[in-house]
């Protein structure tokens, strides 16, 4: 508990060295400063339950992860991902760890992205509740080249395969395959439905082997806007006929009957 509410705490597990030290000052005093719907904030740092570690304190999020409501949401919840993504584009940021166990739900159902800078300490982040991801298969989401605004776009493409498919990127193989995949040109396979063919093309041009070639994560957002806006309409469409069809069966059931000849003895 924090002042009253709930929250969550990743611990640092590296031995807080004078360098370190001074790293994290530079990293709290920038995350502070970040606020935005689609990112979770940083309250504070814990350096008493873990010493001689410290603990990031971020609020809890009850709902969990993009995973709890990814089979009617999947890219509505990429397209508050990507706008988190260019938020912290915008202010000089890279999110560099990005991946859907790091997309929270806040209490209104809207993703935020959580564990964002932390590339700064490397993989040495350990984390005391589920809400948050561990460190195996980092691999995974990763890009070929190094920490760039361009990996994130690339590592949003994985997370639309983990919020399609409820499984990682390039499921199956070991850290070493995927390696080996990833800079021989190969990219994650792709899903089934529900995935649009659309949105599939949109998102494979994120993995492209040249970084300066893959598209802005502000042409990302406008993309995935475009398309939750199609989705939209076409659930609003199918909405109406189911409405109409059903409201036109209620008005005679019994005229249905006598049409066809089918008659019930008493």
């Amino acid at each position: 508990m924090y002042r009253g509410t709930p929250v969550a705490l990743k611990r640092l597990s590296i031995s807080p060295t004078a360098e370190l030290q001074d790293q994290r000052r530079v990293w709290i005093v920038s995350n502070k400063t970040l606020k935005n719907k689609f990112i979770l904030p940083l309250l504070g740092i814990d350096r008493d339950t873990f010493k001689p570690y410290f603990a990031m304190v971020s609020p809890w999020m009850e709902q969990g992860n993009a995973f709890n409501y990814i089979r009617k949401n999947g890219t509505h919840f990429l397209f508050e991902a990507a706008q988190g993504l260019a938020y912290l584009h915008s202010m000089n940021s890279v999110h560099g760890y990005l991946r859907g166990a790091n997309i929270l739900i806040t209490n209104d159902i809207h993703a935020c992205l959580a564990d964002f800078g932390l590339t700064v300490f490397s993989d040495t982040t350990e984390t005391t509740n589920t809400s948050t991801s561990n460190r195996a298969g980092n691999v995974r989401w990763m890009a070929p080249e190094l920490i760039d605004p361009q990996r994130d776009v690339y590592a949003l493409a994985c997370v639309c395969i983990e919020l399609y498919t409820v499984a990682p990127p390039f499921t199956g193989l070991t850290d070493g395959s995927v390696i080996l995949q990833v800079i021989t040109g190969k990219r994650p396979s792709r899903p089934g439905e529900p995935l649009s063919d659309e949105l599939w093309d949109r998102m494979s041009e994120c993995w492209a082997e040249d970084a300066k070639t893959r598209p802005s994560v502000e042409a990302v957002v406008r993309i995935l806007e475009k398309l939750c806006s199609v989705e939209e309409s076409t659930h609003r469409w199918s909405l109406d006929v189911v409405t109409a069809e059903s409201g036109s069966q209620k008005g005679s059931p019994h005229k249905g009957s006598a049409e066809t000849g089918v008659s019930h003895s008493s």
